[in-house]
């Protein structure tokens, strides 16, 4: 999503409710149907340069593309 470049296709549309392990999380932790996922994905989207830093400090990897 956010052409990070670790040489895979990146979706760009997120529907973490279509995903059967938001639904096993929900069974686990019910607290996360309190969740605004709009505001969380707004949030990592915000953090995405420090997962980036850490992911490539840890792995190594190509530079962000923006």
């Amino acid at each position: 999503m956010r052409g990070m470049g670790y040489g895979y296709y990146e979706r760009h549309k997120v529907d973490l409710v279509g995903y059967p392990a938001w639904s096993i999380l929900l069974k686990e932790h019910r607290s996360l149907a309190r969740v605004d996922l709009a505001l969380f994905s707004f949030e990592l989207d915000e953090a995405v340069g420090e997962v980036f830093e850490l992911v490539s400090t840890i792995f190594g990897g190509a530079k962000l593309r923006n």
